[in-house]
């Protein structure tokens, strides 16, 4: 064999490779941050979406900001599935109740985050994505000043290292890492 027959064996594992390379820096540059990203949190998250493999800075950002919407929905959908289906106090109930809320908040401004990033409006996004990561510990003050465990801590750690990521995945498109400032 010549070594350009074997040039389509081996260009999807150059590919792969380079692409990989893409989400090891961007993590490992996370990680380096203000955000202070987990970089084993931040490489399981980007690849867990197909696309962040061959993503440019701006794919990224949306996946990172799509990533957060999901956490927060899904917990969402978690909590509605506690107040319904959990055999909790109802000091317990009330708390999810109020978690319930401060959730579809958070999924609001994500909503609202992606609208902007869309439409190019980065600062808005960070703005918003922002918000979501300052209260993404709400719930776990409401258990807490209710004398309750936590039940959603998981779920709230989650939210805060997407939130963390897609900010500085989002600021590195403003023109600057604004994780830096």
């Amino acid at each position: 064999m010549s070594p350009s027959s074997l040039l389509p064996l081996f260009l999807p594992l150059l590919l792969l490779s380079i692409t990989n390379a893409t989400v090891d820096d961007t993590c490992k540059a996370a990680t380096a941050s203000n955000y202070k990203v987990d970089y084993g949190f931040c490489t399981t998250s980007l690849r867990a979406n197909p696309k962040s493999e061959t993503a440019d800075p701006k794919g990224l950002g949306l996946i990172g900001t799509q990533l957060c919407l999901t956490n927060a929905t899904n917990t969402g959908t978690k909590i509605n599935d506690m107040i319904k289906n959990g055999n909790f106090s109802h000091e317990v109930k009330e708390i999810l109740r109020l978690c319930d809320g401060a959730y579809n908040n958070q999924i609001d401004l994500l909503n609202g985050a992606m609208d902007s990033f869309e439409k190019g409006d980065y600062s808005d996004a960070v703005v918003k994505v922002g918000r979501v990561k300052e209260r993404a510990y709400d719930c776990d003050d409401l258990f807490f000043e209710g004398g309750e465990e936590d039940l959603l801590k998981k779920d709230e750690g989650d939210l805060d290292g997407l939130s963390g990521l897609a900010l500085f995945l989002i600021g590195r498109l403003r023109g600057s890492d604004i994780s830096k400032k």
